[in-house]
């Protein structure tokens, strides 16, 4: 017998392939809070002063160590999608490269991923200093002006991360491109058992967890919500607004995500599911209660679902 919310003259392939398509519109929103918005900033800085330099001058790097889901790579995928989309940019360029490490976390990985994502078929193929070489020359075809090695935490625990660090100290001391280093804390150990590499680097930036007990966070939270809100229905996800910076309501979910914008993405998108599933016009509370019960509360993160008497 179908569910009561689903569609009864719809087979389960069908409703698959329905939900699936919304699910991956709502992925393709790109919305930033402040913050990100003071990172794609920076990093553009950090570009453009690379730019200025002499041929083959030292170079700086970034660090932005933060907690996963705090925002690092949405903001690394705005940039590269803000850069590419400035005035005259050739297409076959790639001005901003994006690596997301693997967990490998070797000096032949690091270099291996970069060569892969400049689109290298035998990026696996020869030597660590084959490849190095080889990356060189990709960097400077590819016209590449700025790096983000994302991920870079993968490489904190491996006895080869000192070599690891010191090939990105070398890359910046060379002057082969300003680079932008994410991870979460455990990347820091890179950066303090080579102080060459640190001392290369500007000082960390913040994305740390909104709180929901400040103010400025508050209403930061809220306009993010509000956003997305605006968005699900530009984009036809939804026929309605659902009221999703509700003081309440974004208060409970700001606790409840810990002030996390990439948890909080990944719970909007669990209710909106669930409403594409039924065929509803909008994200209720009780949807939204419902997601954080399935994400938090029984996978045992939260004692009790912050949003419980505010359901509908």
């Amino acid at each position: 017998m179908a569910n009561s919310t689903e569609s009864e003259d719809e087979s389960p392939s069908e409703r698959g392939a329905r939900v699936g398509g919304v699910q991956s519109r709502f992925q393709d929103i790109r919305l930033a809070e402040p913050r990100q918005h003071q990172l794609i900033e920076t990093m553009e800085q950090l570009r453009v002063s690379g730019l200025a330099r002499a041929p083959g001058a030292p170079t700086r790097g970034i660090r932005v160590i933060q907690p996963s889901g705090a925002g690092k790579s949405e903001a690394a995928k705005q940039f590269v999608a803000f850069v590419a989309a400035q005035p005259d940019r050739d297409p076959t360029k790639t001005p901003v490269l994006h690596v997301t490490l693997e967990t490998t976390g070797t000096p032949k990985s690091l270099i291996v991923s970069c060569l892969e994502q400049l689109g290298d078929e035998y990026a696996t193929e020869g030597t660590e200093s084959l490849l190095l070489k080889r990356l060189r020359k990709a960097l400077i075809e590819k016209g590449v002006e700025i790096m983000i090695i994302d991920e870079l935490n993968h490489c904190s625990q491996k006895i080869m991360g000192k070599d690891v660090s010191n090939t990105l100290k070398n890359m910046l001391t060379k002057g082969w491109a300003p680079i932008v280093f994410m991870g979460t804390a455990d990347a820091n150990r890179l950066f303090k058992s080579n102080k060459e590499l640190r001392n290369r680097c500007s000082s960390q930036l913040s994305l740390t967890p909104l709180d929901p007990d400040h103010e400025d966070d508050l209403t930061a939270w809220k306009q993010f919500l509000a956003g997305m809100d605006e968005e699900i229905v530009r984009r036809k996800l939804l026929t309605r607004h659902s009221n999703l910076a509700a003081p309440d309501v974004a208060e409970a979910l700001c606790r409840a995500c810990s002030g996390l914008i990439g948890e909080l993405a990944l719970v909007l998108e669990d209710a909106l599911c669930a409403v594409a599933r039924r065929r509803g016009s909008r994200i209720t509370v009780a949807d939204l209660h419902r997601a954080l019960d399935v994400r938090y509360v029984l996978e045992g993160e939260l004692d009790a679902n912050p949003l419980q008497g505010l359901a509908e």
